[in-house]
């Protein structure tokens, strides 16, 4: 029986040395200055300039960044990561509150520790710095702990 996964790999056109990115996006309202379909054109040219190919999407439209909970398509994404099934390289996120307005400053940390613990880098495509996942202060500075190509978790 062929996985699902495998059926992915088969089909992709990436290039083998290419690195292989997932798009997460999600918003809480309709009325939202960003939606997914905006989101996910920035993600996408992100992805371009920066040689990364886009083999899925995650959304989770109509979803609070406040909790894990309903939010299906982050959940399924998570599971995938810590579960080794991911055949991605990189989350590109529209920015940090696309990741989570999460109440508890450890539970956003705590998701991207699975993931940089899994080998998937999460980036963010709009502001700030585009390949961290945030950044941890430190009495050196807000941005002492961050250099390019890593990725660190933050607690605010």
């Amino acid at each position: 029986m062929v996985s699902r996964i495998q059926r992915r790999r088969r089909l992709d056109t990436s290039a083998p040395d290419q690195r292989r990115e997932v798009a997460y996006v999600r918003m809480s309202t309709d009325h939202q200055k960003y939606s997914t379909d905006n989101q996910l054109d920035a993600i996408r040219d992100y992805a371009a300039k920066s040689d990364i190919a886009l083999v899925r999407t995650f959304a989770d439209e109509g979803k609070s960044g406040m909790r894990v909970k309903g939010r299906d398509a982050f959940q399924t994404m998570i599971d995938i990561i810590e579960n080794g099934m991911a055949d991605f390289d990189v989350i590109i996120a529209y920015d940090h509150s696309r990741w989570g307005r999460f109440q508890r400053p450890y539970e956003s940390a705590y998701y991207a520790f699975e993931c940089i613990n899994a080998g998937v880098d999460a980036h963010f495509c709009a502001g700030g710095f585009s390949n961290e996942m945030v950044r941890l202060p430190n009495s050196h500075g807000p941005s002492a702990a961050w250099r390019p190509g890593t990725t660190v978790a933050y607690f605010p």
